[in-house]
């Protein structure tokens, strides 16, 4: 679902910035565990090649390499010691990733002779995990051009890590406040990072996951063969920020099967996680239906009559859940069939289809509850279609491709050019 409508300016043949793009992700459609991939190629894909080059760890071009059109990149190291999954690894293991983080901290990137080559005009730092962090506030430091920060989700709101010449505090805080812009995942995390850093009227602007509006109407909008089963699916990662919700609609169809209703929720993720997940979602009856390719998934989700987001109801997930929109949500929309998304209303997700009134919520964690809303789905098909053509409206208004792509190229070109 990656692109943007006919109508979208041809950026490719645009004179932008030369952008230096520091993240643990590479512009690759693959999710690999990470749904956050997508939305970064989504987002650089109609970036003109020759102004963008990556710089990416070593592990994540082995595991994941960036691909066409932006397969320039250079790599550094991210870890010079292993981490060990063992009982030992229980005792050393913490100080291994100080002394990787140490080490990470104290090398010089100036010496990168291809970033030289490039000549940077901006950077946007994308950091997901420590190490884009530091690399990305070393770059920061060391080429003194101008920089934007991009956060995605919330990860060091209860990151209290620490190595030879920093920690995660400091570094964030310099990011925040130095950067000549921000990109944020959504306005609420945009708003929980200005209060607690003390940061205000940063440039800001909020980019969700663009995707394609279908030429056609998607499977999902037309007839289609009579099926058994009310069919509820969910694609993409399983975390701990989505596994207690997951479970809770499993077991909430289980009963409504038990009951008689003709309905069933099919999980498409990674063998990875299902192998974690499996047995509890087995014993409720939830089909396995693989990990499927991104490029394929609009036409696979429109097969279905519901599709679910779930976020954690653990306050452990808070800091996470309130304030990062998932890359699924705009992908759902486009597919053509209602959204429900289950977590506490404090969700990002919930937030974001109330406001927009393009999909359905369940902020409650009782079973008989999640069992009363679910049947209400299956029962009033019209309310459902009229959900699901407001979700294809407001993506087309306002995420889709050309909206947020525009803005976003438009955003880095004033904030580069203008700081320079």
């Amino acid at each position: 679902m990656a692109g943007t409508t006919k109508s979208m300016k041809d950026w490719k043949n645009e004179k932008l910035p030369r952008l230096l793009l520091i993240s643990e992700l590479s512009l690759s459609k693959s999710q690999d565990g990470r749904s956050s991939n997508p939305t970064l190629y989504n987002l650089f894909e109609h970036y003109p090649s020759d102004s963008l080059l990556q710089f990416i760890p070593a592990s994540t071009y082995k595991r994941n390499p960036p691909v066409e059109p932006h397969i320039n990149s250079i790599t550094f190291k991210d870890s010079f010691f292993p981490q060990f999954r063992n009982r030992f690894g229980l005792v050393v293991n913490r100080y291994l990733k100080t002394l990787n983080l140490s080490l990470l901290n104290l090398l010089s990137w100036q010496r990168k002779q291809q970033i030289k080559n490039f000549d940077p005009e901006v950077l946007l730092i994308c950091p997901i995990t420590l190490s884009g962090l530091v690399v990305g506030y070393k770059m920061a430091q060391e080429k003194k051009i101008p920089f934007l920060i991009y956060f995605m989700d919330d990860w060091i709101a209860v990151d209290q890590s620490a190595w030879v010449g920093g920690n995660v505090q400091s570094f964030s805080n310099y990011l925040l406040k130095e950067a000549v812009g921000w990109i944020m995942i959504s306005d609420y995390l945009a708003e929980d990072l200005a209060e607690r850093y003390v940061v205000r009227n940063k440039p800001c602007l909020v980019a969700h996951n663009p995707v394609t509006i279908p030429e056609k109407c998607p499977a999902a909008m037309v007839s289609q063969p009579s099926r058994k089963y009310f069919r509820v699916a969910y694609a993409g990662s399983i975390q701990t920020m989505h596994a207690d919700s997951l479970l809770l609609v499993a077991e909430a169809i289980h009963q409504l099967r038990k009951e008689g209703k003709d309905v069933e929720l099919i999980v498409y993720t990674s063998p990875e996680f299902w192998n974690i997940y499996s047995s509890s979602l087995t014993k409720f009856d939830v089909v396995y239906g693989s990990l499927i390719p991104y490029d394929e998934l609009l036409s696979c989700l429109s097969l279905s009559d519901l599709l679910l987001v779930c976020t954690s109801f653990d306050l452990g997930h808070k800091h996470v859940i309130k304030s990062s929109l998932l890359t699924k949500v705009t992908d759902y929309m486009a597919a053509g069939k209602p959204i429900l998304s289950c977590g506490p209303s404090y969700s990002a997700c919930n937030r974001f289809l109330e406001k927009w009134d393009c999909g359905l919520v369940c902020s409650t964690t009782s079973i008989p509850e999640i069992m009363e809303i679910i049947n209400k789905c299956m029962t009033n098909p019209r309310k459902m279609s009229d959900t699901s053509g407001r979700a294809l409206t407001v993506l087309e208004e306002n995420f889709s491709g050309k909206v947020v792509i525009d803005k976003l190229y438009k955003f880095i070109e004033e904030h580069a050019y203008e700081a320079n």
